[in-house]
């Protein structure tokens, strides 16, 4: 599938990509990237709606400086800048999210696998809760008119001292790149 013809089944389903691409909105190139990489899958409802569905991690990343007091650091997406130049400021929950690969079920090792991507971090973490699963059924926030399907995997986790970079983090992809900084937890 191209462009063109993702366009042309969007919009025979009624979404319109009008507003695609613009504010925090993202394209229709981003969209049909998640539909190659395995990461979104596009299905037919009953009712003949299109919906996005997708399966993501969401995690938040602690640090806990022991030589500082046992002050303890969150990490935080702090924003998102776009080739095209557009700046994406997120205020979410969590610390990281990674979108699962189809057929990905090895839940430990996405886990793994979206800290060496997001972060450039090796190794085990310690994870320190259970991993919670949710799901819902929502507006696409990335996708303006496309329903969404979301099956979500939260969990908390610690970096060691060997993983944690004061500095923060920077993730570079084809399309954008995700800035990451540690702030000072509650």
């Amino acid at each position: 599938m191209n462009e063109s013809e993702l366009k042309s089944l969007l919009e025979g389903k009624g979404v319109s990509t009008a507003d695609w691409g613009k504010g925090q909105a993202k394209t229709l190139k981003h969209l049909l990237m998640e539909i190659e990489a395995g990461e979104t899958v596009l299905e037919m409802a009953e009712s003949g709606e299109l919906i996005r569905n997708t399966s993501f991690l969401s995690i938040q990343v602690f640090y806990e400086d022991e030589q500082d007091g046992r002050k303890r650091y969150k990490l935080i997406e702090e924003k998102q800048v776009f080739t095209d130049g557009r700046e994406r400021r997120r205020s979410q929950n969590w610390s990281m999210a990674e979108k699962l690969k189809s057929g990905e079920d090895d839940i430990r090792g996405a886990i793994r696998r979206a800290l060496e991507e997001e972060l450039g971090v090796f190794g085990e973490p310690l994870f320190t809760s259970e991993i919670e699963v949710k799901e819902e059924n929502t507006i696409s926030p990335s996708y303006p008119g496309l329903k969404a399907r979301f099956k979500t995997y939260n969990l908390s986790l610690f970096l060691d001292q060997r993983q944690f970079k004061a500095e923060g983090y920077k993730e570079a992809q084809e399309d954008k790149t995700t800035y990451f900084k540690w702030v000072t937890a509650k």
